[in-house]
This record gives structure tokens, C-alpha cells and sequence, in this order.
């Protein structure tokens, strides 16, 4: 699959959260969006090592998010690249969009469990 276009993307959703994503050559894209404030800190520290272990580069399309470690917190704007390392628990404003490319297995992992608890 050399491209696919946003309207192809296979969705899940949950509550404020959606997620519509592809996956190929071990890379998961997504185009991610929230409708409402959303804070998942307590439910990512169900996960091994009390956050998201995935890293993920992406692009922030709209509204801000947050990304919080054990020591910082990351936050991220509308026309911002950006990096997360693994062991964060996501934090987004009512209105955020971002596209997120993330190591498919990783990611997997992860959904596998936050999904699991929806």
C-alpha cells in the first residue's frame, strides 16, 4: 500500500477518543482526534512500566496535547512536529487532532490493553 487516503482509514472510537489508522511495513499510522477534554494518566498506569511503552513521531493538527513522564511533561501545538519516547500517558484538549506513526508492534501492544479496558 503506497498511500491511502484519510476516508479509507479503518476507525475505532471511543468515547471523546477516535482513531482511524493503517499499517504497513511495521509502521501504524493514525489520524487521532478528541471531541472532548481528555486525561487517560491513571488508566496508562495499568500499562508495564506505568505508560505507554511505544514511541511515536507525528504532526499537530489542532488544539493541544500533553504528554506526561515520570519527571516532564511535553505539550504540543497546531504546526508542531513531534517526538514521544516510551513511558508516557496522554493528556488532549477538547478539539486536538494529530497524525501519529508509531512501530505497529509496539502499538499493538499497547492498544491491546487500553482497548481491552474501554
Amino acid at each position: 500500500m503506497p498511500s491511502i487516503s484519510r476516508e479509507e482509514l479503518p476507525g475505532y472510537s471511543h468515547g471523546a477518543y477516535t482513531t482511524e489508522e493503517a499499517k504497513w511495513d511495521g509502521f501504524t499510522v493514525a489520524f487521532e482526534s478528541v471531541t472532548d477534554d481528555t486525561d487517560a494518566v491513571e488508566r496508562f498506569q495499568t500499562l508495564p512500566g506505568g505508560g505507554c511503552q511505544c514511541p511515536h513521531w507525528g504532526y499537530q493538527l489542532a488544539g493541544e496535547s500533553s504528554y506526561v513522564f515520570s519527571d516532564r511533561v511535553e505539550t504540543f501545538h497546531p504546526g508542531e512536529f513531534f517526538y514521544i519516547a516510551p513511558g508516557h500517558a496522554p493528556r488532549h484538549k477538547a478539539g486536538s487532532q494529530w497524525v501519529c506513526f508509531s512501530p505497529t508492534d509496539k502499538h499493538d501492544e499497547t492498544q491491546k490493553i487500553t482497548r481491552a479496558q474501554a
